[in-house]
């Protein structure tokens, strides 16, 4: 059982040097992952098709989606737990689709950490050293030193079961970086932790890959953490890639609805291209409101009926008297909630012509008094997808 009670986590502690591996410091070359056409099909169920990436040595690759979105087969085909049903697998330019686990040079971390209970904290690290035909001595060296690196020297004749969740996230991780992989695979490994322990693992598992300078292919389904942690995120639909990109690009510029909303919160207003010039756009927005935006933000596919997609902190809110005049479009409205989420507070604003517009801003941003208000946000803001784009 988790404990909740006031004991703190051990930080991770020291510098990126690994322990034991003569003296040199940083990990081995960190891996180039990259998979091609890859598959899997159970039965007549098609769980991952003919999906494509490329991880780059170094890299904090999330893969992010919901659940039965085929996230976990991925990763473990990529371990080598489950066999593909087409394509190949490459590291570092070899094929290792053939090779079994164990000769992958990956690491994982399962979401159910995969710890022996019969096995001390320290032979549990000692574990894959053991493995690889090094020496009790020079393992329970090493893993001793990698358990003072993540915090834990003074649990290390403790079973597993007596720990906290976060002090067993620390043993798996001391246990895949004791003998150090190319390629590190988190199958969402905090997804059992209460909200500000996850947030602190989250920073330590930054710092992990930040100092030791490792390939990481991470899956989740929770969008905070894929935003905090990546370097880039590939959105995961019904086993299938439907983008790629660094997080404040998918988050403020999403092909599809679906990649919008699997970033957070948006507003989705219809908008229709009545005007294009070489180097700008005129759109027509509900409620005889307009934007111009540059000629190339409309995308090629859709036609003239798109969508405009505004994130909630993009959304300006103030008094219907002082709207401004020209230049943003905004509808007048009536506030309809407001929820307090300790930093931030998000907002409700029902228009005058049945728009439902949301907005964020700090906790401590005034809101006006008066019962009717304007809420708009400047053509800039404004990302155009197609209509249909679920």
């Amino acid at each position: 059982m988790e404990n909740t009670g006031t004991r703190r986590s051990p930080e991770i502690r020291g510098g990126a040097s690994f322990p034991g591996q003569g003296g040199a410091a940083g990990a081995p070359a960190a891996g180039r992952l990259e998979a091609k056409d890859l598959s899997k099909v159970h039965g007549e169920t098609t769980v991952i098709r003919r999906l494509s990436i490329e991880i780059l040595p170094g890299e904090f690759f999330t893969v992010l989606g919901p659940s039965g979105s085929g996230k976990t087969t991925l990763l473990l085909m990529i371990a080598g737990f489950v066999k593909p049903t087409g394509g190949r697998l490459f590291l570092d330019g070899e094929d290792v689709a053939p090779l079994p686990p164990h000769r992958r040079a990956m690491g994982i971390v399962f979401q159910n950490l995969g710890l022996f209970p019969h096995l001390s904290v320290a032979g549990n690290v000692m574990f894959p050293l053991r493995m690889h035909g090094v020496s009790r001595t020079e393992a329970r060296k090493r893993a001793e030193a990698m358990l003072d690196r993540v915090g834990l020297s003074a649990f290390s004749e403790r079973r597993p079961h007596t720990l906290s969740g976060g002090e067993q996230q620390r043993v798996a991780l001391a246990r895949v970086l004791v003998h150090p992989p190319k390629v590190l695979l988190m199958d969402e490994p905090l997804g059992s932790l209460d909200p500000p322990l996850r947030e602190e693992l989250q920073k330590e598992i930054k710092k992990i890959h930040r100092e030791y300078r490792l390939t990481v292919c991470y899956v989740t389904h929770n969008r905070d953490e894929a935003l905090r942690l990546s370097d880039r995120i590939a959105v995961l639909h019904a086993g299938e890639i439907v983008q790629v990109g660094a997080p404040a690009d998918l988050y403020y510029r999403p092909n599809t609805a679906y990649v919008a909303k699997s970033l957070g919160e948006a507003n989705f207003i219809p908008a229709t291209v009545t005007d294009r010039g070489g180097d700008t756009a005129l759109l027509e927005l509900p409620g005889g409101q307009s934007a111009v935006v540059p000629g190339d933000a409309v995308p090629k596919e859709g036609g003239r009926r798109l969508l405009a997609v505004v994130r909630p902190e993009q959304v300006l809110i103030q008094s219907a008297e002082n709207a401004p005049e020209g230049g943003k479009p905004g509808w007048r409205g009536r506030v309809e909630e407001i929820a307090f989420y300790g930093g931030h507070k998000r907002v409700l604003v029902r228009t005058e012509g049945g728009l439902r517009i949301v907005a964020s801003c700090q906790a401590q941003t005034p809101l006006p008094a008066e019962p009717s208000v304007w809420a708009g946000f400047a053509s800039s803001a404004v990302h155009l997808i197609p209509k249909n784009s679920e």
